[in-house]
């Protein structure tokens, strides 16, 4: 699609679906509804190079049961890319007006502005918002930088969303039933940096991904040795056994044997369950869980699509 910049007059192709482009020769950022300047417009700074993010991740995963001794010595970086991801951030205000209290919530909001995720990212990260600078065209040759491909509108009711929620859950015990308002204010588009480096070890290749800004690792694959994968399925077989042995002992005494055994199996299996993982792939992940899940490529758009749904039925009024 055809754009001309309102700022410098250039000419040059927006991709289908963009919601906020960027002039290749100014920098101006243009509002595809509106076709007018969009003023805010933000980057975060680089806080963890590539250096300092590959130690990071090496760091982490160091920590990780059953890797390899050599492993610092011997992985190799062999690609790395940056990835600037649009958010839209909103400051949300909520209020649950009680008989004689309000309840407040009050947050920044920002919400990844793409239907694909180019990387795996924490379901609920809590992007930072401070810190950020005014936009500068030289970070399209910094990394890979995306457009956003939803709009601004459609993302504000996901961060009014997120904060009524949260907002519910914290009135449900002071005053259930309150009605709640909500005042959100669109605080501008943010890039936001974040890096997936690509390390061989042992000719086999894995993945990192690390949050540019603050230096958190999202996302590890990492590699067990046959040492400890062998006793991770040891240690599989002895709690199937014992789930089984466990069964028998308590059938003798009621005088059900097969019940109980068959019992005891089960919780056996479902006990061995995470060692038996662990000692079937050589290729493991850390994901940590303090953020939610790791969502990968579509499944941010079903999550997005999940909060717009739960829009339609939150009996929202405005501040």
């Amino acid at each position: 699609m055809g754009m001309k910049c309102p700022h410098c007059g250039a000419e040059f192709d927006v991709p289908e679906g963009t919601t906020a482009a960027v002039c290749p020769y100014c920098g101006t950022t243009i509002n595809m509804a509106t076709k007018e300047i969009e003023a805010e417009h933000y980057i975060f700074p680089v806080i963890y190079n590539l250096d300092k993010a590959y130690k990071k991740l090496k760091a982490i995963i160091s920590r990780q049961f059953g890797v390899p001794v050599d492993f610092s010595d011997s992985a190799t970086l062999v690609h790395r890319q940056l990835h600037y991801i649009p958010l839209y951030v909103y400051h949300v205000e909520g209020k649950a007006i009680c008989k004689d209290s309000e309840v407040l919530e009050v947050d920044y909001v920002a919400v990844p502005a793409l239907k694909l995720a180019p990387v795996p990212i924490p379901e609920n990260y809590r992007f930072p918002v401070r810190g950020r600078q005014y936009f500068k065209p030289a970070i399209l040759e910094m990394g890979k930088y995306y457009s956003p491909a939803l709009s601004r509108e459609a993302l504000e009711k996901f961060a009014k969303s997120k904060i009524y929620y949260r907002l519910l859950s914290e009135a449900r015990l002071s005053c259930p039933g309150a009605p709640i308002e909500i005042k959100c204010k669109y605080e501008g588009l943010v890039h936001y940096p974040i890096w997936e480096l690509i390390y061989t070890y042992q000719n086999e290749k894995f993945k990192g991904v690390v949050d540019a800004v603050c230096g958190e690792v999202f996302f590890a694959e990492y590699p067990m040795s046959t040492l400890h994968r062998t006793i991770s399925l040891g240690l599989a077989v002895g709690v199937v056994a014992g789930g089984l042995l466990v069964g028998l002992a308590i059938g003798f005494l009621l005088k059900s044997a097969l019940t109980s055994a068959v019992g005891g199996l089960i919780a056996g299996i479902a006990g061995a369950f995470p060692p038996l993982t662990k000692s079937t792939f050589k290729k493991q992940e850390y994901k940590p869980t303090t953020h939610g899940r790791i969502i990968k490529g579509e499944e941010l758009m079903s999550i997005l699509n999940k909060g717009f749904r739960l829009t339609r039925f939150i009996p929202m009024v405005e501040l």
